[in-house]
């Protein structure tokens, strides 16, 4: 499954396996992560933005199934999903010596096509996401 928007800038979206640069993924194993809610693995789909030279960009995995959304005026209703969902520190230009923009609004894209993607399952673009409570620093 691939699914591709044009950002101008030779990238692409992927499910995030294959021999990509991942290295900023804090060395987790992508092929092994999975999302887990109440004990229980979910089926999902992992996706990354690739640029011309393999290099990921940002990634993130998605429910294929739906999960109960809690907004008052949706709840219960179905929804997509989203964990884990980065983009690669190298995209932030002021974090960058040089201040070289180099790929702008991965994250973006990244929950767009999640939406896109709840749409197509019929869930209205309706997308979970809760915050980590044990975040990582950089």
């Amino acid at each position: 499954m691939l699914h591709g928007f044009d950002c101008g800038l030779s990238l692409s979206l992927r499910l995030a396996s294959g021999p990509y640069s991942t290295a900023w993924l804090r060395g987790w194993d992508w092929a092994e992560l999975s999302i887990e809610r109440a004990g229980q693995a979910l089926p999902s789909q992992k996706l990354a933005v690739v640029a011309g030279d393999g290099a990921v960009q940002g990634a993130m995995m998605l429910t294929t199934g739906p999960v109960a959304c809690e907004r008052k005026s949706d709840l219960g209703e179905p929804a997509l999903f989203v964990e884990l969902l980065f983009a690669a520190p190298r995209t932030r230009h002021w974090v960058r010596v040089d201040r070289a923009e180099q790929f702008r609004g991965v994250g973006l894209h990244l929950l767009r096509t999640a939406a896109h993607l709840s749409i197509e399952a019929g869930f209205s673009g309706r997308l979970k996401l809760e915050s980590s409570p044990n975040f990582v620093q950089w």
